[in-house]
């Protein structure tokens, strides 16, 4: 599964992420490490995510930018390339 790009930009770009807790997203997000989650489709969920959210809390959006860093930089997606094309080569 891939992740939604736009999430990928914000946590890049250091924002916090507030993201339904969807397989693609849990993937990458790690509920209040690198961004925060809430249940699928409720509203009261979400609602209570934006209660606790302590804007102090910046270290979520550091943490989200070098999730990125580490998963999706060049070297990582070259080296991903690469395996793909050798096992299409096989």
């Amino acid at each position: 599964l891939v992740p939604p790009l736009t999430l990928i930009e914000g946590m890049a770009a250091q924002k916090i992420v507030i993201v339904s807790d969807q397989k693609e997203v849990k993937e990458i997000v790690i509920d209040k490490k690198n961004g925060l989650l809430f249940k699928n489709n409720s509203l009261v969920s979400f609602v209570e995510v934006l209660k606790k959210l302590n804007m102090k809390e910046k270290r979520l959006g550091y943490v989200a930018r070098e999730t990125i860093n580490e998963r999706f930089n060049d070297k990582v997606n070259v080296k991903k390339l690469r395996g793909l094309y050798t096992e299409l080569l096989k």
